[in-house]
């Protein structure tokens, strides 16, 4: 059982603190505008960079794995998102863009170290608790990020709480520590030429069942962080909430896709294939964000909360489910290539829909068009999805 415990709660500590050095600085963009200028309407442009780092870093995740071991890439990512976020502090706008997409860079290293490890001790049909497990501490660093950053900004100043947060990412590096030893699958004989950026990308693109999943997770990755980058500007600005309370409503969006994440990857291991099961969640995306749409200050403290909740349910909890059935669908050597290469269409989707959103907003002052955008491509695509994925897996060779 240790063989299983220790290392899953490693992966999934690394993984919400990534997550929430990734959203400190959009959770707290009012007050970064209010002492800096910089207006937050902008702040998925922050969002974006972030994950252009990532983007960057997201194919050599899986090489670097296997040849320097999965816990040292771990700890490694952790530092540099860490180190960046406590240089966020000093507050102009080239710094801050610039540690926006470092500590990007050492999110996208972790992903491929995280599946590395998972694919290693998941037992044959528990694939989607797993890596469900995994991605649902993605929403507990939103969780905890919601929850304490503005109570940080509030009683001590938005530099304050990014020294703090920076710091505790780093000290996580000490944490998981002790896994070295039994988690590091060292290859450094393993050729640089075999391991080039891009052969995770071809190893893809030349998979259909793998094309698939990065067209899905794409689009879905537009959405979702175009949400976690904007919640709390939109509750601020548009709702007139007070930040405290755009927080814990920001929270509550985290925890309810937390809780989606694990029932979702259960559904895949026993019920309903992964494929189909995100094909019906991209009509989701589409039905709540274009409902959230239209919430306005006159809509109850419980209406908005309620709402905020089943976005959690649809919009950020779907990622554990692509995620495990890369680990199905590719031998156990080729899982942090395969992830490392799909993954990069993730962040890529998190690079430009962030972008586009607040470009919308900030052109035409429109967070309801922006919000209806994103619901139309995520409903294009999950529709795409159930048309097409029986053909797809049927076509697959020993599928």
């Amino acid at each position: 059982m240790a063989q299983l415990v220790w290392p899953l709660a490693a992966v999934m500590l690394v993984q919400a603190m990534l997550m929430v050095a990734s959203v400190t600085v959009p959770v707290l963009a009012p007050a970064l505008e209010f002492d800096t200028g910089i207006e937050s309407r902008w702040i998925g442009i922050y969002a974006s960079l972030v994950f252009l780092g990532a983007l960057v870093s997201i194919t050599l995740g899986g090489p670097l794995a296997r040849r320097f071991g999965a816990v040292t890439m771990s700890q490694i990512a952790l530092a540099v998102s860490g180190l960046a976020l406590v240089a966020t502090a000093v507050g102009n706008l080239w710094a801050i863009s610039v540690c926006a997409v470092v500590a990007g860079f050492g999110y996208g290293l972790a992903t491929p170290a995280a599946s590395q490890i998972l694919a290693k001790i998941a037992k044959p049909g528990r694939h989607g608790i797993i890596f469900s497990l995994k991605q649902s501490t993605v929403s507990l660093g939103g969780l905890i990020a919601g929850l304490i950053v503005p109570i940080l900004v509030v009683g001590f100043g938005w530099r304050v709480a990014t020294l703090v947060i920076g710091l505790l990412v780093i000290a996580t590096c000490a944490v998981i520590h002790p896994l070295r030893r039994s988690q590091d699958d060292r290859q450094p004989s393993c050729s640089t030429e075999q391991h080039t950026p891009w052969r995770s990308l071809n190893y893809v693109l030349s998979h259909p069942r793998l094309r698939i999943l990065a067209l899905i997770s794409f689009t879905f990755a537009a959405a979702q962080n175009s949400t976690n980058a904007i919640f709390v500007t939109y509750a601020v600005e548009k709702i007139e909430m007070p930040l405290i309370l755009a927080g814990i409503a920001f929270s509550t969006m985290q925890t309810t896709g937390m809780a989606t994440r694990v029932f979702l990857g259960w559904l895949t291991d026993h019920l309903i294939s992964a494929v189909r099961l995100l094909g019906i969640i991209g009509l989701l995306i589409a039905i709540t964000l274009s409902m959230m749409a239209f919430i306005n200050p006159t809509w109850s403290t419980s209406a908005i909360f309620l709402f905020a909740a089943l976005a959690g349910v649809f919009v950020t909890g779907w990622s554990g489910v692509y995620l495990a059935e890369i680990a199905r669908i590719v031998p156990h050597d080729q899982v942090a290539v395969a992830t490392g290469g799909t993954v990069f269409f993730s962040f890529l989707g998190a690079v430009i829909g962030p972008s586009l959103f607040s470009l919308i907003i900030a052109t035409i002052d429109g967070f309801s068009t922006a919000f209806l955008a994103m619901a139309a491509c995520a409903g294009l695509v999950g529709a795409l999805v159930l048309m097409t994925h029986r053909r797809i897996v049927t076509n697959v060779p020993g599928n």
